[in-house]
């Protein structure tokens, strides 16, 4: 945005024209590129993400043992929300 395009002028709200259309093509490719890859690596059986750090085991013994998401949360020293989302990939395997 260094340039001088005068935008009063028909020239000038061309190239400002020309150059937002060029600008949203390259973020439409690079979308396109992005979502691509990102189905690629889902058909390879790709992990995303950071692996879980959460005591997957003790949460779900705790649960069994009919513990709260909150005492369970309170004495693994974990977010109760990390305690939400294992008991959800239990019930959903």
């Amino acid at each position: 945005m260094s340039d001088q395009i005068n935008v009063s002028t028909v020239y000038g709200r061309f190239t400002t024209q020309l150059l937002g259309a060029f600008s949203e093509l390259e973020h439409s490719i690079i979308k396109e590129r992005i979502c691509a890859g990102l189905k690629e690596a889902k058909r390879k059986g790709i992990k995303l993400g950071r692996k879980k750090t959460r005591p997957s085991q003790m949460i779900r013994k705790l649960y069994g043992e009919g513990l709260s998401y909150r005492r369970i949360a309170e004495i693994l020293g974990i977010s109760h929300q990390s305690v939400y989302r294992e008991v959800q990939e239990l019930k959903c395997n």
